[in-house]
């Protein structure tokens, strides 16, 4: 892992952190990463090692997020259906028991315990810092054994399903695979079956067609949680122009992701100057409605934008938000405002 810095806090007089907003990360990998690094107890405990931590999501400003499901299972070369299931029943008990023995946490349902968690965090402000939300999410759905374990999974607590991951599944194809296969019949249904639970629909990693199907099918906002803009990098794992309009004309969202790898070519130099053009992209494309973080915070291995290494230093995107010339209603939309309005829908 390459070496971090410690955790930044904002500048006096800071204009975009003055009043904080309450924010929303779209995609951290907390459990994978803390499962890596220590433990859950070395997750809270935080150190400056660390790429994401309980006291690096404080300093960082983040209130809240989806914490990501990812198992081994995704990247199997063999897919064993029981034993993908077995282990998404797994990982999902064991984030609900890290939370429920943390009251450093609480877990987001439905849209009241959003509101709550919103109410919280301005209350405590300049005070001891409310309990952090986490929205459960299932990175890929290799793992999900059919309808009654998607109901099953929904009843323990999960909120938010993307399809794939990177290899191909029972419902669909991956952004690495053939971009012209889409969802199968039990990918359109679990998409129906996602939208009748009130469950996030997330968009990332699909391949082309896939996400069109998505569209086409969702009766909800679609959101993609993670990614990046083709404009400006072809990678498969970013949207098209054409794409992030219609993730906005269906309400939903699109969140930005921290990895290199996706947002410029090998050997470039990534800068906080390169995340502003992807969000630029975005707001001339679709405005500040439909714009939101999604910095894989815990997921990304290697190669994080300078300045970026940790997620206590997300103090200097919004400064830079700022200083870029957003106005302060878009930094509040693009911190966590748009995620509320949209999740509010959704989870109702």
């Amino acid at each position: 892992m390459e070496s971090v810095a410690t955790h930044a806090t904002s500048a006096p007089g800071d204009p975009a952190l003055a009043a904080p907003p309450f924010t929303i990360d779209g995609h951290q990998d907390a459990l994978f990463y803390a499962a890596a690094n220590g433990g859950e107890a070395a997750f809270d405990a935080g150190s400056p090692s660390l790429q994401i931590d309980l006291p690096g999501l404080r300093a960082g400003g983040v209130d809240a997020a989806f914490w990501a499901i990812f198992g081994e299972c995704e990247q199997a070369d063999v897919h064993d259906p029981a034993t993908a299931a077995g282990e998404v029943d797994r990982l999902l008990a064991r984030y609900c028991a890290w939370i429920a023995r943390n009251p450093a946490y609480r877990v987001l349902c439905d849209a009241g315990d959003l509101q709550a968690a919103a109410d919280a965090a301005r209350a405590a402000a300049g005070g001891p810092a409310a309990p952090f939300g986490v929205l459960l999410h299932c990175e890929g759905a290799r793992g999900i054994a059919g309808l009654e374990h998607l109901r099953a999974l929904q009843a323990s607590g999960l909120r938010s399903v993307g399809l794939t991951w990177n290899k191909a599944n029972a419902y669909a194809t991956g952004a690495h695979g053939d971009p012209e296969s889409g969802l199968t019949p039990a990918g359109q249904a679990l998409v129906r079956e996602l939208n009748r639970l009130h469950m996030v629909v997330d968009g990332a990693h699909l391949s082309r067609r896939g996400l069109w199907d998505v569209l086409e099918i969702s009766t909800a906002p679609v959101v993609v949680t993670h990614t990046g803009c083709a404009a400006l990098y072809p990678d498969p794992r970013n949207l098209a122009d054409d794409q992030i309009r219609a993730v906005a004309a269906s309400g939903g969202l699109i969140g930005v992701f921290l990895a290199n790898m996706f947002l410029a070519p090998d050997g470039a130099p990534v800068t906080i100057d390169t995340l502003l053009a992807h969000y630029d992209h975005l707001l001339a494309l679709v405005g500040p409605d439909h714009v939101a973080l999604g910095t894989d915070y815990g997921g990304v291995g290697t190669g994080l934008p300078a300045g970026l290494a940790r997620v206590g230093d997300l103090p200097r995107l919004y400064a830079a938000f700022a200083a870029h010339g957003y106005p302060p209603a878009t930094i509040t939309a693009i911190r966590g405002g748009n995620y509320l309005r949209v999740l509010r829908q959704i989870l109702a």
